[in-house]
């Protein structure tokens, strides 16, 4: 468990490390922003992954800190690197029991004193339903005896560090709890408590029920919601104003994708909604996309674009590829990219056009390395795109505080355990999304060719992402 002060030592790299055929390296901290780098300032930057101190970066590379801080002044910047506690936005305020997302020190609700949350990269924390709730209650009441009252707002901050997933647990504004997963089976997790649980106090008879605050966080966040929500409908209008053809919106159902379709409703423009399945889908996340697509009204002024994919096309990949691992993710070059490529190949048969999709910086650290705007030729597209992210610098309470304000639908594999609406036998997730998906679809595993263990087996310094 990580201290505040701590936080504020702690540099992280936002940019892009780039090793080229000519044998040059660079950071890339947006289009057209980029720096020529030395071998010792690439392993430094690589080294600055938002979980190690610059006394610790130093002694890991066996060099004076004072070596490491001069790369960090030398690339401080807004996409470049900066210190943890910069990154990080969660905040909690005493008075009124609720979070926020700021870098103020008042709550918007009470004016309170905002408190910093030590919270690890990628510091996406999300507020619990009901599934992980449970586990995350019965963990604590396994590890201290203690008894959660049903009217606590549970936090989880999902992470990846030297080869491991983990969980941080966050309760009354403390990192209570770190859920390490070490493999695909409950009997490979531990749980480490902090010291804080058992100090915590648990009288909330008089805050309201769980509903009620869960409430009063998305209020105490709607103010910076409002600024976000501002500039990306002024980066949406940006980019679809330099084409003239229908943007393309990849849409996949999930809380982002519903905020990216809120977010066209709000600025009143016209887009193409395209969803491709890979035939790894959920069962649940093809219905919820049926339902969807058959709401017109919903889709007034809009066009949404369905396209399934096709399970035994799946089930040859892996006989021909092997399971789908952290090493070995060929599902997105033969079965999500070229069937999203297909559908827009019949959309735009000739025009250029701007791509929109809801990744975040937020979600890992491969994605808070991208440009916010990029163009990109990736394998499995056949031509390049003009990629913009508007909901980039949101984080999980962010989209949900939107989501919700705005009465949207919502996937059922949230609240059936799942915090992305992936494929069922993805890796890249955690070894928890691979549990329930096997509790919940022991059917598909069938499919899978090897059992779910195997896709854990991975480098201790692997970057899944």
């Amino acid at each position: 468990m990580v201290t505040n002060s701590e936080h504020h030592r702690k540099p992280i790299l936002l940019g892009k490390l780039k090793k080229y055929p000519s044998g040059r390296l660079s950071l890339i901290c947006g289009e057209g922003t980029s720096y020529h780098l030395s071998a010792w300032q690439f392993d430094c930057l690589h080294a600055m992954d938002g979980f190690r101190s610059i006394s610790e970066i130093a002694e890991d590379l066996r060099v004076p800190a004072k070596s490491v801080e001069e790369v960090v002044d030398r690339f401080m910047g807004a996409k470049s690197v900066t210190w943890l506690s910069q990154w990080n936005k969660l905040r909690w305020c005493k008075t009124c029991r609720s979070y926020c997302n700021s870098f103020g020190d008042r709550c918007p609700c009470c004016e309170g004193n905002l408190t910093y949350v030590p919270v690890s990269p990628p510091c996406d924390p999300w507020i619990c339903l009901r599934k992980e709730r449970d586990f995350i209650s019965g963990l604590i009441a396994n590890e201290t005896g203690v008894l959660v009252p049903e009217n606590t707002v549970i936090m989880a901050n999902n992470g990846f560090n030297h080869g491991h997933f983990f969980w941080e647990v966050i309760v009354e504004g403390q990192v209570v709890m770190i859920i390490r997963f070490d493999g695909a089976s409950p009997e490979n997790w531990s749980a480490e408590c902090s010291p804080s649980l058992s100090a915590l106090s648990w009288d909330h008879s008089a805050v309201g029920s769980l509903d009620m605050r869960v409430q009063e966080v998305f209020r105490a966040n709607m103010p910076h919601v409002e600024e976000l929500v501002d500039d990306s409908l002024v980066l949406i209008e940006e980019m679809t104003c330099r084409w003239p053809s229908l943007p393309l919106v990849y849409f996949s159902g999930g809380k982002e994708s519903m905020a990216m379709y809120q977010l066209f409703r709000d600025l009143d423009r016209e887009a193409n909604f395209v969803f491709a399945g890979t035939g790894l889908d959920f069962p649940e996340d093809i219905e919820f996309m049926l339902a969807l697509q058959r709401n017109e009204a919903f889709w007034i002024g809009q066009h949404l674009h369905v396209m399934a994919g096709q399970e035994e096309h799946a089930a040859r990949g892996f006989l021909e590829y092997g399971p789908i691992t952290l090493t070995n993710t060929w599902c997105r070059e033969i079965l999500k990219y070229p069937n999203r490529d297909a559908i827009v190949t019949q959309l735009y048969p000739e025009n250029s056009f701007v791509a929109f999709e809801g990744s975040r910086w937020y979600e890992n650290d491969f994605r808070r390395s991208h440009p916010r705007v990029m163009l990109a030729d990736i394998t499995g597209y056949s031509r390049p795109h003009m990629w913009a992210f508007p909901l980039a610098p949101w984080t999980s309470l962010d989209i949900w505080t939107y989501v919700l304000a705005n009465k949207l639908p919502v996937n059922p594999l949230y609240h059936l355990g799942f915090q992305r609406t992936t494929c069922w036998v993805c890796p890249l997730v955690n070894p928890y999304h691979v549990f329930q998906s096997r509790q919940l679809h022991p059917e598909l595993w069938v499919k899978a060719v090897v059992g779910p263990g195997d896709a854990f087996q991975a480098d201790p310094h692997l970057n899944p992402w």
